[in-house]
């Protein structure tokens, strides 16, 4: 869904900050998967600064053309994404083949100009919609936002004041909202069926919560539970490599710290890495892409290919690109 799929990106978008109030009522009480994105937190991190103007410098020109239209859109609405949203939390119930997903945005909305013309449910602005697209986003006040498809931004509208997910979840989700940038947990449905093509090891996984911070350098835990031991020794072994790694590379230089063991089940994992070695390493990757980039010694220019010239009175047609092309008539040379 292009709607959704738009806000996603703001996932990569470029000091941490408590959670600014609750979860809404809104959210619906099946739900069993909460993924959330401190922007604020990221937006005033150096290090994501750092990283992000690296890639703008050296990536711009690959914008793939959608998000160059996205970003052009919200432009001319006058809403900026890294300045304007604070924070976006993505719920899902887990069930089905497609899972539906709903999404809070928190920021700062200008709610008459976004929602100019748009037509509304229960009072509440609706923007987007349509032919090509089922997903639209609710302007419920000048804060908060939510997005999904319309059934399920209905349902959530209608159920405000009297809904909202469990209290055991709710508490969990509050304890890494309120520690992370990048967080998320969830819980498997009975009757959850993995995907064709999950990886081995992860079939059976039951529960999972994982947390990111970018305060000073990267903060990284990860608690999965799974109701194979095997698949636990498979994750085990896995992780336990790359700590051998990790450790190999200290021994050489100051990299950063992985912790792993598993315990009833559950496997546990923290990994910290300085932002001075973060920050080398990003270094390292700018330099590796600008020598990439750079012209070899003695390499000859790439000079474009022209276009053959057409016999005179040979029939020209445009192109869609706005060049020509060539027509040979039936019976024609």
């Amino acid at each position: 869904m292009k709607l959704l799929a738009s806000l996603s990106m703001l996932l990569f978008l470029p000091a941490m900050h408590a959670a600014e109030g609750a979860l809404p009522d809104w959210l619906p009480p099946e739900t069993r998967v909460v993924i959330g994105v401190r922007v604020r937190s990221l937006v005033d991190s150096d290090l994501v600064k750092s990283a992000f103007s690296q890639a703008a410098a050296s990536q711009a020109a690959a914008m793939p053309p959608q998000a160059a239209g996205w970003m052009n859109l919200t432009a001319a609405l006058g809403f900026d994404l890294a300045r304007d949203v604070d924070e976006i939390v993505i719920t899902s119930t887990a069930q089905g083949e497609k899972p539906p997903v709903l999404i809070m945005v928190r920021g700062r909305f200008n709610r008459a100009r976004l929602a100019a013309g748009a037509p509304s449910y229960g009072g509440v602005p609706l923007i987007g919609g349509g032919k090509d697209s089922s997903g639209v986003v609710a302007l419920l006040d000048a804060t908060t936002a939510m997005a999904g498809d319309l059934p399920l931004v209905r349902e959530a509208i209608d159920r405000r004041g009297h809904g909202g997910i469990s209290a055991d979840l709710a508490a969990r989700v509050e304890a890494v909202r309120n520690r992370y940038d990048i967080w998320g947990l969830g819980d498997r449905p009975a009757d959850f069926k993995p995907p064709v093509g999950t990886p081995q090891g992860f079939g059976n996984i039951d529960r999972f919560q994982f947390g990111a911070l970018f305060n000073h350098g990267l903060e990284l835990s990860a608690e999965i539970h799974s109701t194979s031991a095997q698949d636990v020794e498979k994750l085990m072994a896995s992780a336990s490599f790359m700590d051998a790694v990790m450790k190999a590379q200290q021994s050489q230089a100051g990299t950063g710290k992985l912790d792993v063991h598993a315990d009833k089940g559950t496997l546990y994992l923290s990994l910290t890495i300085p932002e001075e070695v973060l920050k080398k390493a990003m270094d390292a990757q700018a330099a590796g892409m600008k020598a990439a980039q750079a012209p070899r010694p003695g390499a000859k220019p790439v000079v474009p290919a022209l276009k053959p010239k057409s016999p005179a009175g040979t029939p020209r047609t445009l192109n869609p690109d706005g060049g020509t092309g060539v027509v040979r008539l039936p019976g024609g040379p």
